[in-house]
């Protein structure tokens, strides 16, 4: 209920929900900006990168990017703080990347295994 101007009790309509529609767009890249992301491992990453951000109840809108790099947008909640989904989506990736793909750590030169720093 409110009042009007004369002081006459009005009754204004139900507010309905509130809607959020929050929309983020990550760039994470590769160790040193090494080009390890490959055409044969890109895909399966980028996969990987969804499923992570499906199981947090987000929605991955796009994934994308090139050897060094990737670009994900998303659709993220409004009950979570971003900072979490971003901590899952690095620690998870580089453990599945460490497990899936054991040939890159034997690339010439590395000191250690690619992940996304």
């Amino acid at each position: 209920m409110g009042f009007a101007p004369t002081g006459r009790r009005i009754t204004l309509p139900a507010m309905p929900g509130t809607y959020h529609c929050l929309q983020f767009h990550l760039i994470f890249s590769t160790k040193g900006r090494e080009r390890w992301l490959t055409d044969d491992v890109r895909e399966r990453v980028h996969d990987y990168l969804g499923g992570i951000i499906r199981s947090e109840r987000g929605m991955p809108l796009a994934v994308g990017g090139i050897e060094d790099h990737v670009h994900i947008l998303l659709s993220w909640r409004t009950d979570e703080a971003l900072f979490t989904l971003v901590r899952n989506l690095k620690s998870n990736s580089s453990k599945w990347i460490h497990g899936a793909f054991p040939a890159l750590r034997a690339l010439p030169g590395r000191k250690d295994t690619p992940c996304f720093p």
